[in-house]
């Protein structure tokens, strides 16, 4: 979104920066961000969703697929593709485990991680390295050819073995995706922030400094309130307006008594059927006496670049019914 003027101040532009990693690194967010190969500005690095946070015990993004010859699923990650075509899964760079009740855990491991990542990873999840069952490597890695720094980290952690399975080296495979969305706490914030941009953007009657919008400031900024005060899911209000490419769609309105925005990212033909994001942003300032018109648009990637540009906007005309 563009950088509302004289109405946000530079530090705090740059501290509510930090909720825009929750927002394109976890969710559903950052599954079709991936799935699409949309790389996002110069100069900021690139995290696959499914390797965010993930020596915790449950990373925030988890994939799932099944394959041939397995009782249980694995992680997955997409493979980018064109907007206008339905994600495709292959099996992530990990370790598989079978704990000695039975039951299997999987353990992504990023390039990069050291012999002291993977023990944490390993600790968070109680697992022994006596468990390893079988590990899945990258694109163009075979048992034969890790390079040494990985030979040798594995060793560190797992000793002497030949049990490493290198199944598909990391090929495609056309299967249902079960996705695992584990939001991080700011990503309700995230939300609530591009959507409170988003109506100060398009107001001409609001900027934004309004008592009616205290609470709201204060959860975005500082996490103050519980997300169910303000963010929810609404009906697929968008439904009807999907195509083949991806888009975002957003709308701001005002009733009698309370302003409020939608929010979908990513809708077109193929995705999840996701239901849009609704967030309360406050009561209808006292100095507004009449109601407002609807407003929206739609945010449309292209296929490539042009003119160093992702996606055009456009004005949209939204018939929404509380």
């Amino acid at each position: 979104m563009t950088l509302l003027q004289d109405r946000l101040c530079a530090a705090c532009n740059n501290e509510l920066g930090k909720l825009d990693e929750e927002l394109t690194r976890t969710g559903e967010t950052a599954f079709y961000r991936s799935a699409f190969g949309i790389k996002g500005r110069p100069g900021h690095a690139a995290v696959k969703p499914t390797e965010y946070r993930a020596a915790s015990a449950t990373p925030p993004t988890q994939i799932w697929m099944s394959l041939p010859e397995r009782d249980y699923k694995v992680l997955a990650e997409p493979i980018p593709n064109l907007p206008s075509q339905t994600p495709t899964l292959r099996p992530m760079r990990q370790l598989v485990f079978r704990r000695d009740d039975g039951t299997i855990a999987c353990v992504p491991l990023p390039r990069g991680w050291t012999a002291d990542i993977i023990r944490s990873a390993l600790s968070s999840r109680q697992l022994e390295p006596r468990q390893l069952i079988e590990m899945y490597p990258d694109q163009g890695e075979t048992r034969d050819n890790f390079e040494p720094q990985v030979r040798q980290m594995l060793l560190e952690v797992f000793g002497p073995m030949t049990i490493l399975l290198a199944y598909g080296q990391g090929e495609s495979v056309k299967t249902p995706i079960d996705l695992k969305f584990g939001f991080a706490p700011g990503y309700p914030r995230a939300i609530a922030k591009v959507a409170f941009h988003y109506f100060l953007w398009a107001s001409t009657t609001c900027v934004g400094n309004e008592p009616e919008f205290d609470a709201v400031r204060r959860f975005i900024y500082s996490g103050d309130g519980s997300p169910n005060d303000f963010v929810d899911r609404a009906h697929p209000v968008f439904k009807s307006l999907f195509a083949p490419q991806p888009m975002h769609f957003l709308c701001s309105f005002m009733d009698d008594h309370h302003v409020v925005a939608l929010v979908q990212f990513f809708a077109h033909q193929g995705t999840l059927e996701e239901s849009p994001y609704v967030v309360r942003l406050g009561r209808r300032p006292a100095h507004i006496q009449s109601v407002s018109p609807v407003v929206g648009h739609q945010i449309r990637y292209y296929e490539e670049h042009r003119d160093r540009h992702d996606a055009e906007i456009n004005t949209l005309n939204v018939n929404y019914q509380t």
